[in-house]
């Protein structure tokens, strides 16, 4: 087996194969370039490509997060999903920003059918802070785990104070979930490589003027620290320095770092995401098989050892992955991402080229749903209605749960609807994010996965503040509804009913405490970019730099 072979997941009936190139269209700045056509005798169809993005400390739905794929940019809902309608045969990079967040990047498969219940997790940055490059001390900003740049006094190139934040990932945890790219590399020579993680750092540096993403290329040298979170048996007094290339979508071999204790050091010429790795050389594979009923299949891998993450989707029961470590402990899971069916194993892979086979992961749990779910509502009652239904099935169970910001969800209805009626009629509903769920029962017992709709009872609206570029000196907004004498420190998204009367109020430090009010109505429709300019003047105390504050109030649909 070549040991130089790029690491990829095969199937007899594959759907999608990993390519090296996957986000030639996008620029720092954050604007989307979409790619040319690709010529193709074959007619395009659309297909949908969908996801929820959630964050890696708790789980919880990310709303607001600004995401880019193929030419194309949304916003995540309250619930944290996204949706792009594609043409088939889209390989791209997936690139996911939000503020509060470190940046996700990973290059996308070749997508010929709808990709739905994709999971996307996001860490939150370590730790923020403004610096000054002309700063004759120079500047040093570390995180509370002993991540730490160092940048010296730089003059006369960039004006603006510069907004820095550290994201520090421990590759063993849940973190290597977040980190960017899938471990494919282009080393000193030029040659494609797999490399494994014993730390990573990522760094972003923003103009708060300009809101610029600067990488402080060719002005100076820069020591980087990165703690070791790998394998420590691994970890020696040298290893080689990559940093991810969004372009390429890989990670590109520069320079060395050196071990101290239980971290590595090194100098780098520009800001990035910075990797502590090892190159992958004594190779091995691993196989398995599917045994599921279920007629329909689009299985998505995930495959985790420390330092290691590698997924991709699939379609056929058999799977080959290849490229791994030999005598190594993973993690693996497969995911029916029809019915949500879901398989684990540890195991440890041979001490050879041989393959390891991981047996034949059994499914005879696969019930039936219904088909062709309706939901509407109506004068204050929920029609649930379905077409059609499987033939063998005892009950069906339909359930109503309210979702809103107060709460994680709970269930306001639950019945339970006999073969053939096909409908059920809820009333007393709750005002909120509905979210309906109809499940088969079988006279067995199985009960099936469920099949869901979201609805919206009452013109709920979902309100989202940024700003357009980061401002030099601190920033807190309050905001207070209706007739309330009271301000409540506001966090992203707002969920807020129709006709409600909104004070935002933003408060700053710029030498003196300052602060101004506005207040407008929310209406049901869709509002975007409302800019709301706060003169710091005005508004008491002068700013460094002086100039407006522009506040992007984005109001969305709550659907």
């Amino acid at each position: 087996m070549k040991k130089n072979v790029k690491n990829i997941v095969l199937s007899l009936g594959i759907v999608l194969l990993i390519l090296s190139s996957a986000c030639p269209w996008f620029n720092p700045s954050g604007s989307p370039t979409p790619p040319q056509p690709e010529q193709s005798e074959a007619p395009s169809r659309q297909i949908v490509f969908e996801g929820v993005i959630r964050s890696v400390v708790d789980n919880s739905p990310i709303a607001g997060a600004e995401v880019f794929f193929n030419g194309q940019v949304t916003i995540s809902d309250m619930q944290g999903l996204f949706s792009f309608i594609l043409n088939s045969n889209n390989t791209d990079c997936l690139r996911i920003k939000k503020s509060g967040y470190s940046v996700y990047s990973k290059p996308q498969s070749r997508i010929s059918r709808s990709i739905k219940n994709l999971e996307i997790l996001l860490k939150p940055v370590d730790y923020n802070t403004i610096i000054e490059l002309d700063n004759p001390e120079g500047n040093i900003v570390s995180t509370l785990d002993g991540a730490s740049i160092s940048i010296p006094q730089i003059s006369g190139e960039i004006s603006e104070p510069l907004a820095v934040s550290l994201t520090s990932f421990n590759v063993s945890t849940e973190d290597i979930n977040c980190v960017p790219g899938d471990f494919s590399a282009l080393d000193s020579n030029g040659e494609d490589v797999q490399i494994i993680s014993l730390g990573m750092l990522d760094v972003r540096v923003v103009g708060t003027q300009s809101g610029i993403e600067y990488s402080l290329e060719g002005l100076a040298s820069y020591e980087i620290v990165i703690p070791i979170t790998g394998d420590i048996e691994k970890a020696t007094p040298i290893i080689p320095m990559w940093y991810y290339d969004e372009e390429l979508g890989k990670w590109i071999e520069e320079g060395i770092m050196t071990r101290d204790g239980d971290f590595y050091k090194g100098m780098v010429t520009h800001f990035s995401t910075w990797n502590a790795d090892y190159k992958l050389e004594d190779v091995t594979c691993i196989t398995g098989r599917i045994a599921d009923n279920n007629p329909d299949k689009l299985y998505f891998l995930t495959l985790v050892f420390p330092g290691y993450i590698q997924s991709d989707y699939f379609s056929d029961e058999e799977f080959l992955i290849i490229m791994l470590p030999q005598g190594t402990r993973m993690a693996l899971q497969i995911r029916n991402t029809i019915n949500g069916k879901t398989w684990f194993k540890s195991f440890v892979t041979n001490n050879s080229e041989d393959c390891y086979f991981t047996g034949v992961f059994e499914d005879n749990s696969y019930v039936p749903e219904v088909g062709g779910l309706f939901v509407e509502s109506g004068d204050g009652t929920l029609t649930v209605s379905w077409q059609s239904e499987p033939e063998n099935a005892d009950h069906f169970i339909v359930k109503c749960s309210r979702m809103d910001n107060e709460s994680d969800g709970y269930t306001f209805d639950e019945r339970n609807i006999s073969p053939g009626d096909k409908e059920a009629v809820i009333d007393n509903l709750p005002e909120g994010v509905i979210v309906v769920t109809v499940q088969t029962v079988l006279s067995d017992g199985r009960t099936s996965h469920g099949v869901q709709k979201y609805v919206k009872n009452s013109s709920l609206i979902m309100l989202a503040i940024s700003l357009n570029s980061t401002p030099n000196f601190p920033v807190i907004f309050y905001y207070k509804l209706n007739d309330n004498s009271n301000y409540t420190l506001y966090e992203n998204p707002l969920i807020l009913p129709s006709n409600t009367h909104v004070s935002l109020l933003v408060e700053f430090e710029s030498g003196d405490n300052g602060s101004y009010t506005a207040s407008w109505e929310i209406y049901d429709q869709i509002y975007n970019d409302l800019t709301v300019d706060f003169d710091v003047y005005e508004a008491g105390g002068e700013a460094p730099g002086g100039g407006d504050l522009d506040v992007i109030v984005n109001v969305y649909q709550a659907e």
